[in-house]
């Protein structure tokens, strides 16, 4: 680990042997929010960590400061955690507290909270630390809880409105990680394109088709043949609308099930409600929050995965599916066509009869489900965590220079 010196301006020196000249790459301190690290790792915590993981060794003239807050818990590890270039700062302060001082621009200063003077300030999303005049860059995942007022909870969609519009304007950039946010950007916020960087999300190498012994015991406790879906349990995930297709088409098929892999959310009630109504409660399994090894074991095994979101920023769980083999039906919103390509099949996110009619059709011809899994491996392929974190380093230094 880093010992936390906050000396800036030195220049790393690197030897082109091949052109027989010296490139004069300067140093950098980068203050990193990885808070959201510190506890279930989903969406948000998925892009710092897989990102993280690649950025940090892949330059080390850049010095990272990476800022973890949460009043419980163990400070976690990672593979990146004892590099020579990182200094991990740990406080335990309550995250309201903290968010209603930023809230009315009050102290401290994210620098202040992580004892460093960095150049750069990197926030994995819009909610971001109030700073003194260092450059930042916030990430920008969805803007459902704006275009959906009525999704989370009425303190996180209260905060979020009165938060977002002043620090997205603060910001130096903000990143997007779908063209789709970046059009929902410059739609609701006004947000200049000039100050809007599109940066795809990359896929862990670890969703593939190669089996992981260390999983198949947990497959073992799910039936043979079922359909899922992953995600957070909150309603803009839609998955009534699913639990209501499935229950149409449950008497022909009576050895599917459905599983709903993710944490409860403010969306669980709804669920219930449809898994009632529908009468399929012996048939549906809800696993709560799984970890990788299980989801990756989860998704090698399903006969399709389908995702009836009506909005996503980016959407891990369709390619992570893709990446397995995994046949992938998804409402055809702007993100899912944008990320999925023609490697999915589509239906309309507000048509309980289009899901069922396309499930019927894919059930009564099983070859067609595996007509699609060359192109989804491509797919998936297409998205890395190391091109993502090349153009992340790019734009710190672009922003630094």
């Amino acid at each position: 680990m880093g010992d936390g010196g906050q000396t800036v301006g030195f220049i790393g020196l690197i030897c082109l042997t091949h052109l027989h000249n010296l490139v004069l790459i300067p140093s950098m301190n980068v203050l990193f929010d990885a808070s959201c690290l510190m506890k279930e790792l989903t969406g948000v915590g998925v892009y710092v960590r897989d990102l993280l993981d690649r950025m940090i060794p892949m330059d080390e003239t850049i010095r990272y400061t990476i800022f973890m807050n949460a009043m419980k818990g163990e400070t976690p590890r990672f593979p990146w955690t004892q590099s020579p270039n990182v200094t991990i700062v740990r406080r335990r302060i309550p995250g309201k507290l903290l968010l209603e001082s930023w809230r009315r621009n009050g102290p401290p200063s994210i620098e202040t909270l992580a004892g460093c003077s960095p150049d750069l300030f990197h926030s994995p999303n819009f909610l971001y630390q109030r700073t003194g005049v260092i450059p930042v860059i916030a990430t920008i995942h969805d803007l459902a809880f704006l275009k959906r007022p009525q999704y989370g909870d009425r303190y996180a969609g209260r905060y979020h409105r009165e938060t977002l519009t002043r620090n997205l304007h603060r910001a130096n950039r903000c990143v997007v990680v779908s063209h789709a946010v970046e059009q929902d950007l410059q739609q609701h916020c006004g947000v200049n394109p000039d100050r809007i960087s599109v940066i795809h999300h990359g896929l862990n190498p670890l969703f593939s088709p190669t089996v992981r012994p260390q999983a198949m015991r947990y497959t073992q406790r799910f039936p043979r043949r079922f359909l899922l879906t992953v995600g957070s349990v909150e309603p803009r995930k839609n998955m009534p609308l699913l639990v209501k297709a499935f229950g149409r088409i449950v008497p022909d098929h009576p050895d599917l099930y459905l599983v709903i892999a993710g944490r409860a959310a403010d969306g669980l009630i709804d669920l219930e409600n449809a898994v009632r109504e529908a009468g399929v409660s012996s048939r549906v399994q809800l696993t709560g929050y799984i970890d990788l090894d299980h989801l990756i074991a989860l998704n090698q095994h399903a006969l399709a995965a389908v995702f009836p979101s009506w909005d996503e920023g980016f959407g891990f769980p369709p390619l992570e599916a893709l990446a397995c083999g995994t046949p992938v039906l998804a409402s055809d919103i702007p993100v899912h066509r944008e990320i999925l390509d023609d490697a999915a099949w589509f239906f309309q996110a507000d048509s309980v009869d289009a899901l069922e009619e396309l499930l019927r059709h894919k059930l009564a011809q099983p070859d067609s489900l595996v007509e699609k899994r060359q192109v989804g491996w491509d797919r998936a392929r297409f998205f890395s965590w190391e091109n993502a974190a090349r153009k992340h380093i790019a734009l710190y230094r672009s922003l630094v220079a």
